[in-house]
């Protein structure tokens, strides 16, 4: 399993697509195509901020998204639950939280 890192990007409370998909267990190429496949639904929240990370393969750059937490927890409700599923929602939902009480210790 891994660690649910939130991280703030432009005032907004994140977390990388990779890391959803290793704590559900998935492949991240599985898990990018669910989000693809209900884009409409995951834009309801915000933009999809798509992301290059490093180059995997002949020279093609890994892509990821960061959700918000809403696109996050949202992402988590299409899949089954499985008992891996929902301590990654509980995992999620404490990120979260976590990340919050640490702006406003900030502030």
């Amino acid at each position: 399993m891994t660690n649910l890192t939130i991280k703030t990007i432009n005032s907004t409370l994140v977390v990388d697509s990779r890391l959803i998909a290793a704590e559900l267990g998935i492949n991240h190429k599985s898990f990018k195509e669910t989000i693809r496949t209900y884009q409409v639904d995951f834009e309801e929240f915000g933009n999809i901020a798509v992301h290059s990370g490093s180059i995997i393969g002949p020279g093609k750059p890994e892509t990821f998204y960061y959700l918000n937490e809403a696109q996050a927890n949202l992402s988590l409700t299409y899949s089954n639950n499985t008992p891996i599923v929902r301590q990654a929602k509980i995992k999620l939902i404490k990120a979260f939280e976590a990340a919050k009480e640490a702006l406003k210790t900030l502030n």
